[in-house]
């Protein structure tokens, strides 16, 4: 019964819809990530809107500090053949940003509109994956550092705002393949001082100090880790699953003591590939889309029994603002480039 329940409720459209034009035409770039930091300034940046395939045409930032009612565009870099793949915001005029191409990834610092590389001897990692602040002053880069043998993941933490970097403890090993799946920010989830990042192992790296020190947890689920939400301090839900959509079997498993122990979670028959979660309010979670696994922005209630399609136009990522609202990129052509959503 709950996936018949479901079927009907995905063809039911919730809300309005304001198109921001963004006033560029990035060519093939979509705002593909977007994040807000604790004084509501929201960060973008661009990548393609196919998952599988980099832009063509560099890689830009976009910000707004009135709650995506104006955005700010600037140029991280111009070089072709590239993806945005992560994005942290600071303040509303200081950033940083990680652009990758096939061979190598560089961390972005954005200062009064000017993004420059920060060497890799800054910050003892020398191919950053992942970016996050949790205040203006503290934040964190996590990816490799030397020989590629070493297989273990770098942290490297600021608390002045990125005026220097020490290694953060410990080093944690890690499997032969496995790789942070941070990708449009959808396999991460954070509370406070809190930070839960999926891998495609299937484990999550952890910390609970503000990047001081890391452990993993062991959700015990198949495949890599889609989607990953905290929401409460302690309370969160990590997702995998198998199969090619729209032929898929999901799993899920939850945490009530911060990742610390798990247990399964069932859900419904028929709700699409969860590839990413955002908490709107102790009563409701959004989707991240995606156009690989075909999921749409849904609106989805913690028990997942009940889910709202919340728009039909192509978005690519999202932000939430509040109970009654949500931001959206979309592929920047002229006239589009981030959808406000209100219901």
């Amino acid at each position: 019964m709950k996936s018949v329940l479901i079927s009907v409720l995905l063809l039911m459209n919730v809300g309005s819809e304001e198109t921001i034009n963004l006033g560029y035409d990035f060519a093939t770039n979509a705002v593909a990530q977007l994040v807000q930091n604790e004084d509501g300034v929201i960060w973008g940046v661009t990548s393609s809107s196919v998952d599988a395939l980099p832009t063509i045409a560099g890689v830009y930032a976009v910000s707004s500090t009135d709650e995506g009612k104006t955005w700010d565009t600037t140029t991280i870099t111009t070089d072709w053949w590239r993806w945005g793949i992560d994005i942290a915001a600071v303040t509303a005029t200081t950033a940083y940003a990680i652009t990758m191409n096939e061979d190598t990834l560089d961390l972005y610092h954005c200062a009064d509109r000017q993004w420059k590389i920060v060497p890799a001897k800054t910050t003892q990692v020398d191919r950053p994956l992942s970016v996050h602040f949790f205040n203006a002053s503290t934040g964190i880069v996590i990816g490799r550092h030397g020989r590629e043998i070493d297989r273990k993941w770098q942290m490297s933490r600021t608390t002045d705002g990125g005026k220097t970097w020490k290694p953060a403890t410990p080093m944690l090993a890690e499997p032969a393949k496995e790789t942070i799946r941070m990708r449009n920010d959808r396999a991460v989830t954070s509370w406070g001082l809190s930070l839960w990042i999926g891998t495609s192992s299937g484990r999550i790296l952890r910390t609970t100090d503000a990047g001081l020190t890391w452990t993993v947890c062991q959700p015990r689920l198949q495949g890599p880790i889609t989607s990953l939400v905290a929401t409460s301090p302690t309370r969160i839900i990590a997702t995998t699953y198998v199969g090619t959509p729209p032929a898929v079997t999901q799993f899920a498993s939850i945490s009530r003591d911060a990742g610390a122990s798990w247990s399964p979670l069932q859900l419904p028959a028929g709700l699409p590939p969860l590839v990413g979660l955002r908490v709107l309010d102790e009563e409701v979670l959004v989707t991240i889309p995606s156009t690989l696994s075909m999921t749409p922005l849904l609106r989805v209630t913690p028990d997942f029994g009940e889910t709202r399609r919340l728009t039909n136009s192509d978005v690519t990522s999202v932000v939430v603002l509040d109970d009654d609202m949500v931001v959206c990129g979309t592929e920047v052509t002229p006239g589009r480039g981030i959808v406000r959503i209100e219901w």
